[in-house]
C-alpha cells in the first residue's frame, strides 16, 4: 500500500515511497524519484493548483449548459479570460508553492497572478520534499524527473489476411471502396463519407490541430496531397518542435486531418515528453493560448490505461478538458486497440471528450461494415469518468439489448467509444513511400477533420460559433448515423441502436450533411441572449 503523507521523505524500501504524482525508490533512506539518486541535472515540474471550492463544478455546469441544443444559449461560449475567471486558484495554495520553492532553492518560471498552472525549474531532481510540502496545494504534479513517463502510445499494426481473399461485391455495403483489399484512399473516403467541398481558404480564426509525440515530414504530407490529387496544404502551424522523423501516427494524423478537414487551417502540437505525463505541455500550452489563434478541433490518437494514469490526474485532465470545451473547441480521442478492456484508455474515457472507435469490413474484407474486433470499448472504471447525462438514455437503451457484454456492468459510468469511423489499412506517405495502416488512430483524425468542416459551415452561415463540446449535440442527432449491428470486441458485441464499442455508429454518405443541418438549424431557433 501507499505509505503516509510524512513518509515521503524517510524509507526503508520502495513500499515507503508511493505517492499519488508517481513511484519513487528508495535509496539511501530517502524517497527518490527512480533515476534521480545519479542525476545531476536541472530539471522541472509543472503544479496544477486546486482552485476555489466548487470551481470545477461550476465549470463543468456552465459547459452542458451552452452544449445542451435545447438550450437559448447552445454554443455560446466563453472566452479564454472568462473561463480563467471561473478556475481560480486559492491564493493560499499559490503562497503554498511560492514558500516551497523558495525553501528548495527552485525559481518560478511562469506564474502570474491568478494562474491555475505554475512551472518551477530546479537546480538538480525535484525532491520528496518539496513535493510533500506543495501536496496541500495541488491537484497534481507533473514532472521531469521521472525515468519512466506514463506511455500513452497506440501502436498502429498492419493486419495478416488469413486465408483466401475474396473480392468485395458492388451491393455488399453503402460505402463499398471502404476495404483493405486495395487499400483504403483519400478519394475512396471523401466519397464514402459524403465530403464534397469546403471552405475555398483557410480560416484562421478556427482551424484544426493533430496533437502527437512524433514528428512528421512536410514533403511526405505535400507527396500524398499530389499522389491523391488533393489541394496543396501544408501544416499551417508548429508548437513545439518537429524533430524531423516521420513517425507513422504522427504521418496518418496529419495526411488525414486534412483529408477530411480540407483547407482548414490546421496546427501541429508536438507532446515533447519533457514530462512524466505527455499530456502535460499540450494542457499548459491551450488554456493559455488566445481565442483567436487556438484551433478548435484538437485529434489525439493517444492513451494510457486508466489505472495507469492515476485518480486524481484523470480528476483534473478532466476538468482542463472541460475548460476547453467551454471555449469552443472540440476534442477527440481515439478509443484504442486493445479490444475490450475493463479499464478504458484515457483520454478516451473522459465525458469531456469525444471518443472514436474503429470499424472494417470482417477478417476476410468481404462482409458488411462492423465494429473492428481490436476496436477498444466498454465501460470506464474511474470513479472521475461517470456518464455525462447525455449519454444516460443510450446507455439505458443498449442495456434492454442482448448480445455478449461483461457480466456485470456499471451504468452510472461513461461508455467508450461516442462513434467510429472506417480503421483498416489506410494509405499514407511516409518517408517518401507508401504504406497503409491500421487502427482507431486513424480514425480519429478523420472525424476530427469532418467536426472542423461543419465548423466551416458554421462560419459561411453567418454564424460566430464552433461546436466545442460536441458529445450531447452528436447523441440529440443518433439518426444521422449509419448503425452498426455486427462485431465483437472480445468481449462485447455490436447491436441496434448505442453500444460501446461502435458507438452511434458511424458516417454514411449523409451523416456529415444531416450534422451541418442540425447544427444551423439548432442555432437559427435560439434567442441567442448573451448570459
Amino acid at each position: 500500500g501507499c505509505c503516509e503523507p510524512q513518509q515521503y521523505q524517510c524509507c526503508t524500501s520502495d513500499a515507503d515511497c508511493c505517492t499519488d504524482w508517481g513511484k519513487l525508490e528508495c535509496s539511501v533512506g530517502v524517497c527518490v524519484f527512480p533515476g534521480a539518486s545519479n542525476s545531476t541535472s536541472s530539471s522541472q515540474a509543472v503544479l496544477f493548483l486546486k482552485h476555489i471550492d466548487g470551481a470545477a463544478e461550476k465549470l463543468k455546469a456552465e459547459l452542458l449548459r451552452r452544449s445542451d441544443p435545447d438550450s437559448d444559449i447552445f454554443l455560446s461560449w466563453l472566452s479564454r479570460d472568462e473561463v480563467r475567471s471561473i478556475l481560480q486558484p486559492n491564493a493560499t495554495h499559490f503562497e503554498t508553492v511560492a514558500m516551497a520553492v523558495a525553501e528548495h532553492g527552485a525559481q518560478l518560471l511562469s506564474a502570474q497572478e491568478g494562474d491555475d498552472k505554475v512551472t518551477v525549474q530546479f537546480p538538480g531532481p525535484m525532491s520528496p520534499g518539496f513535493l510533500k510540502a506543495v501536496e496541500p496545494a495541488v491537484d497534481w504534479v507533473s514532472h521531469s524527473s521521472a525515468q519512466s513517463p506514463l506511455d500513452v502510445s497506440m501502436p498502429l499494426r498492419h493486419r495478416v489476411v488469413k486465408g483466401e481473399v475474396k473480392p468485395v461485391q458492388e451491393d455488399a455495403f453503402p460505402q463499398s471502396c471502404l476495404s483493405s483489399l486495395d487499400g483504403v484512399t483519400p478519394t475512396c473516403l471523401r466519397s464514402a463519407y459524403g465530403i464534397t467541398g469546403g471552405a475555398k481558404k483557410p480560416s484562421t480564426a478556427r482551424g484544426q490541430a493533430f496533437i502527437v509525440n512524433q514528428g512528421f515530414h512536410p514533403s511526405d504530407i505535400a507527396q500524398f496531397q499530389r499522389q491523391y490529387k488533393l489541394p496543396n496544404q501544408p501544416v499551417a502551424r508548429i508548437v513545439g518542435t518537429n524533430p524531423g522523423n516521420a513517425g507513422d501516427e504522427a504521418s496518418l494524423d496529419g495526411q488525414y486531418i486534412m483529408t477530411t478537414g480540407q483547407y482548414v487551417t490546421t496546427t501541429y502540437v508536438y507532446l515533447d515528453g519533457s514530462m512524466d505525463n505527455p499530456f502535460t505541455n499540450w494542457l499548459v500550452w491551450a488554456a493559455k493560448e488566445p481565442d483567436a489563434t487556438i484551433a478548435k478541433v484538437h485529434s489525439l490518437s493517444l492513451g494510457a490505461p486508466e489505472n495507469e494514469v492515476g485518480d486524481s490526474i484523470i480528476g483534473r485532465m478532466n476538468t482542463e478538458m472541460a475548460a476547453l470545451g467551454l471555449r469552443g473547441i472540440t476534442i477527440l480521442f481515439a478509443s484504442g486497440d486493445s479490444g475490450y478492456q475493463p479499464q478504458q484508455k484515457f483520454g478516451a474515457a473522459s465525458p469531456f471528450v469525444t471518443a472514436v472507435g474503429g470499424i472494417w469490413n470482417g477478417e476476410m474484407r468481404d462482409s458488411v461494415l462492423q465494429s473492428d474486433e481490436l476496436s477498444t470499448g466498454g465501460f470506464a472504471a474511474s470513479s472521475q469518468n461517470k456518464a455525462g447525462t447525455w449519454q444516460a438514455a443510450a446507455i439505458a437503451s443498449y442495456m434492454k439489448t442482448f448480445g455478449q457484454r461483461p457480466a456485470h456492468i456499471d451504468t452510472s459510468q461513461r461508455a467508450v467509444p461516442d462513434l467510429s469511423a472506417y480503421d483498416d489499412d489506410i494509405n499514407i506517405v511516409q518517408n517518401g513511400g507508401n504504406t497503409a495502416l491500421s487502427g482507431t488512430s486513424a480514425a480519429c483524425p478523420m472525424v476530427a477533420g469532418m467536426m472542423a468542416m461543419i465548423n466551416d459551415a458554421l462560419a459561411a452561415a453567418g454564424h460566430n460559433t464552433t461546436l466545442g463540446f460536441v458529445n450531447p449535440f452528436l447523441y440529440a442527432n443518433e439518426a444521422a448515423f449509419l448503425d452498426i449491428t455486427k462485431g465483437n470486441n472480445r468481449g462485447i458485441q455490436a447491436v441496434k441502436g448505442y453500444d460501446p464499442i461502435s458507438g452511434l455508429g458511424t458516417f454514411s454518405t449523409t451523416t456529415l450533411d444531416q450534422l451541418t443541418t442540425a447544427a444551423l438549424k439548432a442555432l437559427s431557433s435560439k434567442k441567442r441572449s448573451p448570459q
